[in-house]
């Protein structure tokens, strides 16, 4: 397998990386270097097709995005991107243009791409679609479930709560990668592909909002709330899953500061 060679010095001179979580925690450029250079076998070899390459940019730089690493205005340029991957400048753009489609990055025309800084008012419809497509894939989920998938959420809710009684900074973004991964598994569970396609988009565009407007220093994706949801689905009381997940989708955006700010002058901004 070609081995891929980051080139880090370059990109810590030129990317402004501020990497945090909702609890403020604020993670060593180095870090995201390392995660990224562990799964640097999972990237294609020269051979491989410029499709497959794009994806596993796509998917390590959305990855990194979900695990709030790359925190919302971050700078992303085509040839920082193409370093780091060890990737030319084309196969970078492709990746860059293929988040643009999900949310997930801005594309400003003389300024390059950004890691996408959204709105209060589109945190809230994001939220807003979540609670309209969740219990519907709950439905179908709960329709198709097997004893040993019901299993599998049970581990996952397990290693998650290990997680959370963990310190340092790869076991915090280890439990929001597990937090997230019990919505997708469920909509995996669907089988309906197009909404499994959907929820990755959801779970990420989320982690920007709560990485912006997030306030509490519990975990912005209830551990118990999960746990109430697969006990629910395990009875087969699907009206009492989707109305706990409806709960679970309205308490984390509870947690979330959408005022409107107003935006002041430099003077005045230092004379409030």
């Amino acid at each position: 397998m070609h081995q891929i060679v980051y080139n880090h010095h370059s990109l810590l001179q030129q990317i402004p990386f501020n990497f945090s979580d909702e609890h403020g925690y604020h993670f060593a450029e180095q870090q995201v270097f390392d995660d990224m250079n562990a799964t640097a076998d999972a990237f294609p070899t020269p051979n491989d097709s410029i499709e497959s390459g794009t994806r596993q940019i796509r998917d390590a730089i959305r990855e990194a995005i979900v695990e709030r690493r790359l925190s919302p205005g971050t700078k992303l340029s085509e040839s920082d991107v193409g370093n780091l991957f060890n990737v030319s400048r084309t196969l970078a753009r492709a990746a860059l243009q293929a988040l643009s489609y999900e949310g997930l990055v801005n594309v400003e025309k003389n300024r390059g791409a950004f890691v996408a800084y959204p709105s209060p008012e589109e945190a809230r419809q994001i939220f807003a679609a979540r609670r309209l497509v969740e219990p519907g894939i709950l439905k179908e989920a709960a329709a198709k479930i097997t004893p040993s998938q019901i299993q599998h959420l049970k581990q996952l809710l397990l290693e998650e709560g290990r997680l959370m009684g963990e310190r340092g900074q790869s076991a915090r973004r280890a439990e929001i990668k597990a937090s997230g991964d019990f919505h997708l598994m469920l909509a995996s569970i669907s089988g309906n592909l197009i909404m499994q396609r959907f929820m990755e988009e959801l779970v990420a565009r989320s982690s920007l909002v709560i990485a912006l407007y997030g306030q509490s220093s519990v975990s912005s994706c209830g551990h118990a709330e999960h746990g109430d949801i697969i006990d629910a689905i395990s009875r087969k009381d699907i009206d009492t899953a989707c109305h706990l997940m409806l709960h679970h989708i309205s308490h984390i955006e509870a947690d979330l500061d959408l005022r409107e700010r107003k935006s002041f002058g430099l003077k005045e901004a230092f004379e409030q």
